[in-house]
């Protein structure tokens, strides 16, 4: 049954154009990921929680550097997100959803980028997004 996949794509894009409209600045909302009535993003650099039904978005990170590729836990608790602070160098965190600072999961000298989470709570990563030989954390 196709409806229920239009219905969904269409609800995150409303959800999205709602959260572009309330985000301060111009900014451009990258790597979304959806749990339950709440959407995280990267804008700005940094990641972005919103309220899909109010459309308010809050900063959750500022350091200096980048987060991007935001991934819900499956208890909605907790965000994994790969971040690059250290001169470019890509590494995960992970950070509450009520805000705080983040937690360093990888020491890479590469890249590591959060794919997912496994259903018993463990962040996925690899050593590229589209790395198809990925470790648990």
């Amino acid at each position: 049954m196709i409806w229920p996949t239009v219905w969904y794509e269409f609800g995150f894009m409303l959800a999205l154009a709602s959260v572009m409209l309330l985000a301060p600045g111009s900014a451009i909302l990258q790597t979304p990921d959806i749990f339950g009535d709440r959407v995280v993003f990267t804008a700005e650099g940094d990641l972005w929680l919103a309220s899909i039904s109010s459309g308010v978005a809050t900063r959750l990170t500022s350091a200096p550097g980048r987060e991007f590729n935001a991934k819900f836990s499956p208890d909605g608790k907790t965000i994994a997100f790969s971040a690059q602070y250290d001169s470019g160098i890509t590494n995960v965190y992970t950070i509450s959803v009520d805000g705080g600072e983040p937690r360093r999961l990888t020491w890479e000298s590469g890249t590591a980028s959060v794919q997912d989470w496994t259903p018993d709570g463990r962040a996925r990563v690899g050593e590229a997004p589209e790395d198809q030989c990925a470790w648990s954390i």
